[in-house]
Order: structure tokens, then C-alpha cells, then sequence
């Protein structure tokens, strides 16, 4: 009966796993696929480019929801048992919490291993690759411009820049706001 339990308990988990990994990866490469598209345009890349870009690039994804979705899939895995009274059957046929959280901590625990094993072969192999492919394409992202900076120059006078252009050294949309000793700006 306790193999069966465990075996239950485990399928149930994984499964949970699985879905969250699943979902979680999707929602991470939808917003990085958003956030990068206007950078594929102007880089003129095709679909063989992009759809290589994405193949390097959804390791590190996975390896970014693998906590999240062990966590969440714990939670949900030991609610769902919860919600459809198993723990009070499990317990009452005299079988301990901890028992059955065993199951779900030693699968955690494997999970980190695999996960470990996967983050430092593939996951850094493929960041290596995507970076000689990003390099290649100049994807970064454009990081020379900086936008609603505010400066105190003291305790009466503020500088305001909207746009400041770091390569060229020029700012747009100045104002510089002073208070005079009758609070007027």
C-alpha cells in the first residue's frame, strides 16, 4: 500500500510539475518574443535566424521556471490532497504528514539535482551560443539612452531630462525647476 501511495503521490507531483514548467516557460519566451521582436526587425533576421535564436535561448528559459514550478507544483500538489480529504484518509489508516511529505521532498531534491547538471552543460553552452549569435545581429539591447532622469542639485533646485543620448552626449526636454524663497517655482 505504501508504494501505491507514494507512486500516487509522485505522478500527481510530477504532473503538476510538468504543467507549471510548461506554462511558465511559455509566459517567459511570449514576453522575451515581445520584447525582442522590434530588435529582430531592425536586425533584418528571417524566421531560420529567429526560430535559432529561440532554440538557444529556451534552455535558459526552462532553467529559469524549474524553481518556480517545483514550488508552486509542492503547493498545489499537497492542496489538491487537501481539498479532497486524501490527507485526513492517509493519516487516519495512520500514516504520518511527514511520510507523505517525503515523497514530494525527494522529488524535489532530484529535481534540483537534474537541475543543477542542466544549468552547467546545457544551459551555459547554449548562453554562449546565443551571445555569438546576439553579438552577430547586435541584439542588446540599446542601453544609451536614459529616460525621465531627475536630479536634486540641492534642496531648491531640481534638473529634469526626458531623454539623454549617452554616445552622442546630448539631452532632450531640459527643465530646471529652482524654488525661490516664496516657494515659487
Amino acid at each position: 500500500m505504501i508504494k501505491k501511495l507514494d507512486l500516487y503521490i509522485f505522478k500527481n507531483f510530477i504532473s503538476r510539475v510538468m504543467f507549471l514548467l510548461i506554462i511558465i516557460s511559455s509566459i517567459i519566451l511570449l514576453t522575451n518574443f515581445v520584447e525582442m521582436i522590434d530588435n529582430f526587425i531592425n536586425a533584418g533576421m528571417g524566421s531560420k535566424e529567429i526560430f535559432n535564436y529561440y532554440t538557444l535561448t529556451i534552455p535558459m528559459f526552462i532553467s529559469y521556471a524549474i524553481p518556480m514550478a517545483v514550488t508552486i507544483g509542492a503547493i498545489l500538489s499537497i492542496l489538491s490532497h487537501i481539498k479532497n480529504n486524501e490527507l485526513i484518509a492517509i493519516r487516519s489508516v495512520g500514516i504520518s504528514y511527514f511520510r507523505v511529505g517525503t515523497v514530494i521532498i525527494i522529488c524535489s531534491f532530484f529535481i534540483s539535482i537534474v537541475h543543477f547538471y542542466f544549468e552547467n552543460s546545457i544551459v551555459s553552452d547554449n548562453n554562449h551560443k546565443r551571445s555569438i549569435l546576439m553579438k552577430k545581429y547586435n541584439l542588446k539591447k540599446n542601453r544609451t539612452k536614459l529616460r525621465n532622469f531627475v536630479e536634486d542639485v540641492n534642496k531648491n533646485k531640481s534638473i529634469i531630462i526626458m531623454n539623454y543620448n549617452n554616445k552622442k552626449k546630448i539631452a532632450n526636454n531640459v527643465t530646471i525647476k529652482e524654488i525661490d524663497a516664496k516657494n515659487n517655482i
